[in-house]
């Protein structure tokens, strides 16, 4: 009795309070920052945030920083050169420990862009939908564009923010 309730339990421990799918992408990475303080890397994690990001977008919740993003995904034609084949919206949090800060990425949402009666590009709100590998098992290729422009995106911000760090730690050190 007890055993078939203890692995009932740990079941139902694995499904999500909320009945939402597993499955979506998110991005998670720790990064390290010796010699630096807490409340140094705090201060500077702010400021680069506050002049990288829209006020509208930012959201500071006690030890955490919270950013809404959305970026355009490009079909690429030729190099660089491409058509707009929607836009991401995520959110990134962020968090901060001694020595050390913690980013994740999730809530991916795609909104596909169509050409409107005037050639000009506009978003399909009304087909926003969930990033989940189950739904875009037809679009495989919309699907590895996501990601790697969303880790490109990520791993830029991630160089960003360290060189902020760097800049503000050589502002504080004490002689």
């Amino acid at each position: 009795m007890t055993f078939t309730s203890v692995i009932l339990l740990t079941f139902l421990t694995l499904l999500p309070a909320d009945g939402s799918t597993t499955d979506t992408i998110t991005y998670q990475k720790v990064v390290s920052c010796t010699g630096v303080e807490k409340y140094v890397l705090e201060s500077s994690l702010k400021e680069a945030v506050y002049n990288l990001y829209d006020s509208n977008a930012l959201k500071i919740v006690s030890d955490k920083i919270q950013i809404s993003v959305d970026i355009k995904i490009i079909n690429s034609l030729v190099g660089k050169v491409g058509s707009p084949a929607g836009v991401l919206d995520f959110t990134i949090d962020i968090e901060v420990k001694d020595e050390k800060f913690r980013y994740i990425a999730y809530d991916f949402y795609f909104t596909p862009m169509t050409r409107n009666r005037y050639a000009k590009f506009e978003l399909e709100k009304e087909k926003t939908e969930p990033v989940i590998e189950e739904e875009f098992k037809g679009r495989k290729t919309l699907l590895k564009k996501i990601t790697r422009q969303s880790e490109e995106y990520l791993d830029r911000l991630n160089n960003e923010l360290k060189t902020q760090i760097l800049k503000e730690k050589d502002k504080k050190i004490e002689w």
